[in-house]
């Protein structure tokens, strides 16, 4: 069914979902591309100047490990020496000057920390997450090194490290046949932080898809700073804005992101990935995907799209442009929503945008908000359940207020009776001068007390000294002179 559909989002998912069952003879790239393993050859073993593929298999991008940032350098830059045609590990040899040179620095200390790095690489792990036949989440740990050397002096011609990938690494960087993902390593010479580093792998793993979803807890887990950030302020300053920022100074790719909230507490992240002119360091072109096409390696995926697609294409790329949303992503939208889906979400969209009702005023977080609508299923419908919830709101409001202003009726008409009765209470008094001394001695008698006039009208004019006794007083005469309250 969705080989012959005559849309082409769902013929890529077509060719991906054909290629996840004959892993045996097709791999996927980060970009979801379809290709075989001869292709991979070629793809890998390009030089392009400097050009190094750091490739591996998807597991291992999601692995759980505690590198330095130099470990982490020196680990991505033996798997981009591999060789395609490679089917055993071999000693690779790298000198310390060559490392340096290679990620840009001239700091004395890191010649010393190189030098550390086999022996603190052989004592490391990897954990890889795994689900067993039923389901039960596991971690399988894999020792980095099987064996390596380095100098004991700093004589210039032993100024060099040897280390070699252990054995049960090979599934992850030989021969890939199931989802792999690749980057150009000069993405990350620049990069200073370890989480961003991490980062931008997870997050050029999902390139083409334009968005990646993870819960809060798996992504600190992946990051291996569950004890380190336990609050979220702190994670979301020290990590993620941080890797967002280092992502757009020095990666071809970038990212903004949505926080989803249960009880008020961060629970999920929603990452919107974009291509990225980098501003710090070499300069990469990044590659942008054909408007007009969606760009699978597969024949048969990839026709001409509708009038529709290139009307809105037109419409909207220019304004959404400067808000991240790139013209493959715009692409993906157009080939898998209904056109008058996307026009109804775009147009909310820029309406709001226009008229500041947006919650943030930076544009490349605001382009998250697009995204949201966009992937609702029927946004239509979305506005008709808000529109009945608003009448329910301002229904309860107005019960809310109507309730209000009885219980002010009711408490004013409770006060009046009150000043009604106090009247009449000094009134009765009057008429019966001695009337207080007899409802005082009563009180004495049945209470066993020894109250006087001077309690209920002190001398000095102050405060009465029992606040109760003229309620009780009250009540008493309002027992004895009941007809004259009715």
């Amino acid at each position: 069914l969705l080989q012959n559909t005559g849309c082409n989002f769902c013929k890529s998912m077509y060719f991906t979902i054909f290629a996840r069952q004959n892993e045996k003879n097709y791999g996927i790239t980060d970009n979801h591309q379809i290709i075989s393993p001869e292709f991979m050859k070629i793809n890998r073993s390009k030089d392009d100047g400097q050009k190094k593929l750091v490739v591996t298999s998807n597991d291992l991008i999601h692995a759980k490990y505690s590198f330095s940032l130099w470990q982490k350098r020196v680990f991505v830059y033996m798997v981009s020496q591999i060789n395609i045609n490679d089917t055993d590990f071999e000693i690779q040899k790298m000198y310390v000057k060559e490392l340096m040179d290679f990620f840009k620095v001239k700091n004395k200390d890191d010649y010393n920390v190189i030098q550390r790095l086999p022996e603190q690489l052989y004592e490391m792990s990897m954990k890889m997450p795994y689900s067993t036949e039923k389901g039960h989440k596991r971690w399988r740990e894999i020792r980095i090194l099987s064996q390596y050397t380095r100098p004991e002096d700093k004589e210039e011609d032993n100024a060099y490290v040897e280390m070699k990938f252990n054995d049960d690494l090979k599934p992850h960087l030989l021969e890939l046949k199931r989802l792999f993902n690749q980057y150009d390593i000069r993405n990350i010479i620049h990069l200073r932080s370890v989480y961003s580093f991490k980062m931008y792998e997870l997050i050029k793993s999902s390139e083409y898809i334009g968005k990646w979803e993870v819960s809060l807890e798996d992504l600190k887990e992946m990051l291996d700073v569950e004890d380190k950030y336990k609050h979220y302020g702190s994670f979301k300053l020290k990590v993620l804005n941080q890797a967002q920022k280092d992502l757009t100074e020095c990666c071809d790719v970038t990212f903004t992101y949505e926080e989803k909230t249960i009880r008020k507490r961060v629970d999920r992240l929603v990452f919107y990935i974009t291509k990225n002119q980098p501003t710090k360091g070499d300069k990469i072109a990044a590659k942008t995907l054909k408007p007009d096409k969606i760009v699978v390696n597969t024949e048969g995926v990839g026709e001409k799209n509708t009038d529709d697609f290139d009307r809105l294409f037109s419409t909207y790329y220019s304004q959404l442009k400067e808000y991240g949303i790139s013209a493959s992503i715009l692409t993906v939208w157009l080939n898998g929503y209904p056109a008058a889906h996307i026009e109804a979400c775009v147009k909310d969209f820029l309406d709001k945008a226009a008229k500041g009702k947006l919650r943030t005023t930076e544009k490349s977080q605001q382009g998250g908000y697009l995204r949201t609508l966009i992937e609702q299923a029927d946004f239509t419908a979305k506005q008709e359940i808000d529109k009945i919830k608003k009448a329910v709101r301002q229904k309860q409001t107005e019960t809310l207020t109507q309730k209000q202003t009885s219980e002010d009726h009711k408490k004013a008409l409770i006060k009046a009776q009150l000043e009604r009765d106090n009247s009449l209470i000094q009134q009765i008094f009057l008429e019966n001068p001695t009337l207080e001394a007899e409802l005082l001695a009563e009180i004495n008698r049945k209470d066993a007390t020894d109250y006087s006039l001077t309690d209920l009208h002190p001398s000095d004019g102050g405060a009465v000294k029992y606040p109760f006794l003229p309620s009780k007083i009250g009540l008493l005469v309002k027992k004895r002179f009941s007809e004259r309250f009715n």
